[in-house]
């Protein structure tokens, strides 16, 4: 998990937002699953009995998209620190990385 930390904070410099790194992870996750499932053949008929999970397990999706944003904000908020505590700071409001 620390790599992923790592990696997702660097897209999040990139895009500027680790919102819209989170999404970019979890999309390029999403296609990389599919591709899996095609090329391993794992049959997708058994996707319909997914309705029948207990709404608990649901919220995997939800913790795992927090757990990433989390993340992300918490090295932004890091590296905010570490500048203004070296007096390189910046007070752009809208810059979420810095």
């Amino acid at each position: 998990m620390a790599t992923q930390a790592t990696v997702n904070s660097k897209l999040a410099e990139s895009v500027n937002s680790p919102i819209l790194a989170a999404f970019i992870s979890f999309a390029v996750g999403t296609i990389a699953l599919f591709v899996y499932i095609l090329l391993t053949g794992v049959p997708l008929t058994d996707l319909a009995s997914a309705k029948n999970a207990a709404p608990v397990a649901w919220i995997g999706g939800f913790l795992g998209a927090f757990f990433v944003v989390g993340n992300g904000n918490d090295c932004a908020a890091h590296r905010r620190r570490a500048r203004v505590q070296s007096g390189d700071w910046r007070t752009d409001a809208h810059s979420y990385t810095d």
